[in-house]
C-alpha cells in the first residue's frame, strides 16, 4: 500500500485528496523523516456535495459521512 499511496501523491509528496472505489474522498497526509517515508495519516471517508455513493448498498450511510466542500477549503 505504501508505494500505491506514494505513486498517487507524486513528488514532492504532500497532503492530497484521493477518491476511492466507492466514490468517497480520503485526505492523505504522508509523514516523512528527512526524505524517508514513514507512513501516512488518512482521514475519511468524506463526501462531496453533488456526489453520490458508487454502490447501492452504501446509499443509506452516504448522507451521514462528513461533508467536504472543496469550494470552501483554503488554498
Amino acid at each position: 500500500m505504501e508505494e500505491n499511496i506514494l505513486s498517487q501523491l507524486g513528488t514532492p509528496a504532500g497532503p492530497t485528496l484521493l477518491r476511492c472505489h466507492a466514490n468517497a474522498l480520503h485526505l492523505v497526509v504522508p509523514v516523512f523523516d528527512q526524505a524517508r517515508y514513514q507512513g501516512a495519516i488518512i482521514m475519511g471517508p468524506l463526501r462531496e456535495p453533488r456526489h453520490t455513493a458508487a454502490y447501492p448498498c452504501c446509499r443509506n450511510t452516504w448522507p451521514v459521512l462528513p461533508l467536504l466542500d472543496r469550494r470552501t477549503m483554503a488554498p
